[in-house]
């Protein structure tokens, strides 16, 4: 399976709208305020055998102002997210 820049955007989103509150939200957060934003840019992105690694920035909110994350995906041919690595502040 191709990928499009606007289908890799997409899986991102999906991606973390599902799973973000669960995988990178300390337990002392209040969760329930957590607000995906929008993927900011994906920095950098490369294939190796039949997986996409990409870098991405995420923006979202936790009921104050705004925040910015990166975290590194893992996707494969298939477009599902089957790996993550998130990066410490």
């Amino acid at each position: 399976m191709t990928l499009t820049i606007g289908q890799v955007y997409e899986i991102i989103s999906d991606w973390i709208k599902e799973n973000y509150r669960e995988v990178a939200l300390k337990w002392d957060v209040d969760r329930e305020k957590f607000e995906f934003h929008r993927v900011l840019s994906i920095p950098k992105m490369w294939k190796e055998g039949d997986m996409w690694i990409l870098d991405a920035t995420i923006e979202f909110t936790l009921g104050r102002g705004v925040e910015i994350e990166e975290i590194t995906l893992q996707i494969d041919v298939n477009g599902k997210v089957v790996g993550y690595n998130l990066r410490e502040k």
